[in-house]
């Protein structure tokens, strides 16, 4: 821009304490964010926002106070909580957890899947020759 008309616009940015920027917005030059601020991703801030608030969109407005924001995040964790654990580490983990017994009763249900997946194939293919069989 400072290109094309000759000059370009600066100004100071207040961001005050607690606040969260998400990725990829913009902050326009002479604003204030005030304290305990949600600032949405992809969000343009182009006029001062006041304390306690989410903002969100482009231009940026105000979807709720940053205390219902939080406690209806704190809603959704405890209905759907977030594991922070890889999935080699969540495997380790539930391993970990079971006893002999349980490992043993694991393997025999997994052995009796796979008897009773091959019983049925087996099954399948003699109705196929009992088929031809009576076809001929």
């Amino acid at each position: 821009m400072k290109k094309t008309i000759g000059y370009s616009k600066t100004g100071k940015v207040h961001i005050g304490d607690n606040v969260f920027v998400g990725w990829g917005s913009i902050i326009l030059p002479n604003t204030i964010i005030g304290n305990r601020v949600v600032v949405g991703a992809g969000t343009v801030v182009a006029k001062n926002i006041p304390d306690n608030s989410v903002v969100v969109g482009n231009p940026c407005h105000i979807i709720c106070t940053y205390d219902e924001y939080v406690e209806k995040t704190r809603g959704l964790m405890e209905r759907f909580p977030v594991i922070d654990l890889l999935p080699d580490e969540i495997i380790k983990d539930e391993n970990s957890k079971q006893k002999p017994e349980d490992e043993q009763k694991n393997a025999e249900a997994k052995l009796q899947k796979v008897h009773d997946k091959y019983i049925a194939k087996i099954e399948e293919l003699l109705a196929e020759k009992d088929k031809e069989i009576m076809t001929v």
